[in-house]
């Protein structure tokens, strides 16, 4: 990883891969996510909404974000900037827009400066070793 910044000329002060992220989050950061996303929850059939069985169909995917915000808080908490890749939305059907919101909240909110950043899956960086 330090070779590539290197080669693309990215400048940075610290260096570190994280291999625990899809441990479980803590149960403090779960309450905080149930919070988050308790405003939206829906019965079956309402529309806008998110349902439990939507939340259960998507329980993997928001582990991972919400231990990613742990991360970042734990890791990069006093840094001037976090830059973070942002999770890839699905159809409507898969992923119901409150949910998505929601992730995107809890990773924004990780630390005071978080820039949340999403590509369109072309190659733009090339290099030639």
């Amino acid at each position: 990883m330090a070779s590539l910044l290197s080669k693309f000329r990215i400048d940075y002060s610290a260096l570190k891969m994280v291999s625990d992220v899809n441990r479980r989050p803590r149960d403090s950061t779960l309450a905080y996510f149930d919070a988050l996303i308790a405003p939206f929850l829906a019965a079956d059939g309402e529309r806008g909404g998110v349902t439990a069985a939507e939340l259960a169909a998507a329980r993997s995917r928001t582990h991972r974000h919400l231990r990613v915000r742990e991360l970042i808080g734990e890791l990069s908490g006093g840094a001037r900037l976090v830059c973070v890749t942002q999770p890839m939305p699905r159809r409507r059907a898969v992923l119901p827009p409150a949910l998505y919101a929601a992730w995107l909240h809890a990773l924004a909110s990780a630390a005071e400066r978080v820039l949340l950043v999403r590509g369109n899956h072309a190659a733009v960086l090339t290099f030639y070793s």
